[in-house]
């Protein structure tokens, strides 16, 4: 798994996961996670889900922000993520014609 910190030395010393985060608000964001992910502990994503939605409420953009957690999930691919990623996509990124 890849972080901004293996970009970006140093960067938690000035700035939490939380507001890095939330410089992508009010653009749509989504996040699909494992509760037994070792990398994204579930506690950790729901802290991140509190504090994300709450930035998203100040923009009026709720709709523009999802974290699903899966439960009796590992770091891995499902294909109810793929679906859900697949989902996002349709409804926000713009088909150009």
């Amino acid at each position: 798994m890849h972080g901004i910190y293996y970009f970006v030395p140093g960067v938690f010393k000035h700035f939490d996961t939380e507001a890095i985060h939330a410089l992508i608000a009010p653009r749509p964001h989504l996040e699909l996670s494992g509760d037994e992910d070792g990398g994204a502990p579930a506690d950790g994503v729901m802290t991140l889900e509190t504090k994300l939605a709450a930035v998203y409420k100040l923009y009026s953009r709720e709709a523009n922000f999802r974290s699903v957690l899966y439960k009796n999930t590992a770091h891995e691919y499902l294909p109810e993520m793929k679906e859900e990623m697949i989902a996002w996509f349709e409804k926000h990124l713009p088909v150009k014609k």
